[in-house]
């Protein structure tokens, strides 16, 4: 065999072996992209299988709830409580009269009162329906009037302070005793005729008469008397604006939420009337939460002749008063 045959033999070789190495190598390729796709295929299985919820097997599907069937509340779900109901208001027709009425009337040398018919009731006649004469307060005398609500309240602030020696001296007074007192304020413009207010000094173990304001067992009754409604009408640093001096035991009922303002703001009744007509409803209403946790809105609404369409809560308490000027005050309880 010649040189030329060996050469052309071991050629046809090399040719053959780097043949079989391509297609080797083709085939490694191939099975390594074979496993990548493998094992991406593997990993999008398993994370489908992460998020996808669980459905129950063919046997354990829910049937279709029908007209007449519901399902079942599991025995451990708590049912949503009921969503609370959204206030709304609506109006009430008020006629002008009531302007003269209500327990934030302003009586003053300036608002004349004008005599609206309102529920008395005799002090001393309903202490000794209570078997209470003499217990908790004296009176002065027998035939001393205050508005039932009002007289309640008191009651209520006298039993609460438990001192016998508590006297009231004067409460409601018609326009003649207004005038047969000799006060300087003429019928007509006495606070005194709203049957919202009462006078009380204290008694000394003699019987003399105590003044309330300079005897420290008696602060009490200045400290708590907002919480049952009360307010002192006529303070002592006030006397520009009420007009009255050296009345600082006179107590006027306006109802817990007001008394409670007016105390903590330190304002008069006429200041406070003048506060709340820039509190008109809506936006500009006084909201307020009090000491004992309750809140209200408090607003104003003027008077727009005969009949005025006074704005009120579709549902919960609330109260219209007059001011004895023009216009109406609603205080509506929240909460």
């Amino acid at each position: 065999m010649t040189n030329h045959d060996s050469s052309s033999r071991n050629a046809r070789h090399a040719q053959r072996q780097r043949q079989q190495n391509t297609v080797l190598l083709a085939i490694a390729v191939t099975f390594v992209l074979l496993l990548l796709v493998f094992a991406i295929l593997l990993c999008m299985n398993v994370v489908m299988a992460l998020k996808k919820p669980d459905v129950p097997k063919d046997d354990e599907q829910t049937p279709p709830v029908t007209d007449d069937q519901t399902p079942e509340e599991p025995d451990n779900e708590t049912p949503d409580e009921p969503t609370p109901p959204v206030q709304n208001y609506q109006t009430e027709t008020v006629t002008s009269d009531r302007i003269n009425q209500g327990n934030l009337l302003l009586v003053n040398k300036t608002h004349v009162y004008t005599f609206p018919s309102i529920t008395l009731v005799n002090v001393y006649n309903s202490q000794e329906a209570a078997k209470t004469r003499g217990q908790y307060f004296q009176l002065a005398g027998a035939g001393i009037l205050m508005e039932q609500t009002a007289y309640q309240q008191m009651d209520k602030l006298l039993r609460e302070f438990g001192d016998p020696t508590v006297v009231m001296t004067s409460a409601h007074r018609t326009a003649e005793q207004q005038t047969a007192s000799g006060s300087s304020t003429p019928a007509g413009y006495s606070d005194s005729h709203t049957g919202l207010s009462c006078a009380l000094r204290g008694q000394s173990a003699s019987g003399s008469p105590i003044s309330l304001s300079s005897n420290e067992k008696y602060n009490w009754l200045y400290e708590n008397c907002y919480k049952y409604g009360f307010v002192v009408r006529y303070p002592d640093d006030k006397t520009a604006q009420t007009g009255v001096s050296d009345y600082n035991y006179y107590f006027r009922y306006v109802g817990y939420v007001h008394a409670y303002l007016m105390k903590t703001r330190n304002l008069c009744l006429e200041e406070y009337i003048t506060l709340l007509k820039n509190h008109t409803y809506g936006e500009q209403a006084l909201k307020v939460t009090t000491d004992d946790g309750s809140s209200y809105e408090i607003y104003y609404v003027r008077a727009t002749g005969a009949q005025t369409q006074v704005p009120i809560p579709d549902h919960g308490s609330y109260t219209i008063s007059g001011d004895n000027e023009g216009g109406f005050i609603v205080t509506v309880k929240v909460s």
